[in-house]
């Protein structure tokens, strides 16, 4: 028996989610052939098949994404921008959404960081306690230098829940969630008007370590090529951790 599951970002269309549904299923069968379990990720939907029950355990495998540079701010001060931004969207999926979805802006105001925005999501069969346990998981990895500690922007794709937050709009509609400002016991330096603020502008993400995760290094600014490299990343690395060595043939 094959268990399935398919779950579309909760700020796309039906059109989106069926188109993206049906290619995560066509090329799971090129990507992932043969394979008992396999998890491919796009930008607006994800696919997750196995030969066992899905939906019957809690385990969050995830792949994360993070920029190489950091933000000027202090640690401090955005670290915790980034979570409580990150804890109020995630208390709202849990408790106020049927989807286990939302989306959040908090202004900033500081250090060339107008605003943060951020998008969280679990499975709709959890129950806000299990989502907002599962998002508490992940939204710790934010202060953990490993991981997310000043970067500009967060990405964590899991099979139960995930987040990503980035210093720019990325999702469609309004964010459901807007927060004031934070106090900062740090002042900020004065603005310069002829400087670009540096923490704006997108590079290149790049792969962390691992924590009972996949990181991989992508370009932000090809989804395709970071929705590929994601499908194939998964695949091959379930397949060399789940298969055992060969012994040497004679042949």
């Amino acid at each position: 028996m094959v268990y399935a599951l398919a779950l579309c970002r909760g700020d796309s269309d039906a059109s989106a989610c069926a188109t993206c549904v049906a290619v995560a299923f066509q090329d799971a069968q090129q990507l992932c052939a043969y394979r008992k379990e396999a998890t491919i990720f796009y930008d607006l939907c994800y696919l997750r098949f196995s030969n066992l029950d899905i939906l019957a355990s809690a385990a969050n495998d995830i792949l994360y994404f993070r920029k190489e540079r950091n933000v000027s701010a202090p640690a401090a001060v955005f670290d915790a921008a980034v979570v409580a931004l990150l804890n109020a969207t995630a208390d709202y999926a849990a408790a106020n959404s049927s989807k286990r979805f939302a989306t959040g802006e908090e202004a900033f105001g500081g250090w060339g960081i107008p605003s943060i925005y951020a998008l969280v999501q679990c499975t709709p069969d959890m129950s806000p306690a299990g989502c907002r346990s599962c998002l508490a998981d992940i939204v710790s990895m934010v202060t953990d230098p490993k991981y997310y500690s000043r970067s500009p922007n967060g990405r964590i794709l899991g099979v139960r829940c995930n987040y990503w937050y980035e210093l720019h709009p990325f999702f469609s509609g309004s964010p459901l969630l807007h927060l004031q400002a934070p106090k900062f016991d740090v002042a900020p330096p004065a603005p310069s008007p002829s400087q670009v603020p540096a923490d704006m502008a997108p590079p290149a993400n790049r792969g962390g370590r691992k924590r009972r995760a996949v990181a991989i290094s992508v370009s932000v600014a090809c989804s395709t090529a970071l929705i590929i490299s994601a499908a194939v990343f998964v695949c091959v690395i379930r397949r060399r951790r789940r298969k055992p060595p060969k012994k040497q043939s004679s042949e």
